[in-house]
């Protein structure tokens, strides 16, 4: 809307400010196509934008579908992997799982004993992902504390970080590459 804002303005003022509605759509032709049209064009072409910006405003629960990223590193390690093996013998399901796959994480968080099966339930429903709980001892307070572990792709990291400061804003999170994630919710561990 601000990009319109500004060519409406642009043509309005430039070079010299419009005497009257006739001249603003005057100025607003493109070649052959009247102003008129440039405008409605223009106005259908960014409330579209609007409409659907607004439209998939909630879209971040759809986590891995919206702006996917994929490692390089990995699937280099990953051909060169193949390529030892003789190539990639999974038959037909080579054809069901995709060459490149998001990058994945390790996280872990940090946090008081009696806060850890709150956050572990938010993260099993609002992520739908498994966590491991950890005891653990703060070495500087002398007091316990969980550790869970939770393995995710890169684009479910932001939803993590949401729930995690919800329940407790004073948790220690930690994120690490993972070099392969095997199991539900990743790749299977068996090729057949």
């Amino acid at each position: 809307m601000i990009l319109y804002a500004s060519w409406i303005a642009k043509i309005w003022l430039f070079p010299q400010p419009a005497n009257d509605w006739q001249e603003f759509i005057i100025r607003a032709a493109v070649g052959p196509i009247s102003g008129a049209v440039m405008i409605t064009l223009g106005l259908l072409f960014y409330g579209s934008l609007f409409l659907i910006a607004l439209v998939t405003i909630r879209m971040t629960r759809a986590t891995g579908e919206v702006l996917p990223r994929f490692g390089d590193d990995m699937e280099r390690d990953v051909r060169r992997e193949m390529a030892r093996e003789g190539g990639d013998k999974r038959g037909i399901r080579a054809w069901l799982y995709p060459k490149h796959q998001r990058h994945q994480l390790l996280a872990f968080i940090i946090t008081k004993s009696e806060k850890s099966a709150e956050i572990s339930q938010g993260i099993i429903e609002n992520l739908r992902r498994g966590v491991t709980a950890l005891n653990g001892k703060g070495m500087y307070t002398g007091e316990d504390r969980a550790i869970l572990m939770c393995a995710l792709t890169v684009t479910e990291i932001n939803n993590l970080k949401t729930v995690v400061a919800k329940i407790d804003p004073t948790a220690f999170v930690a994120t690490s590459n993972a070099y392969q994630v095997l199991g539900r919710g990743f790749q299977p561990l068996s090729d057949e």
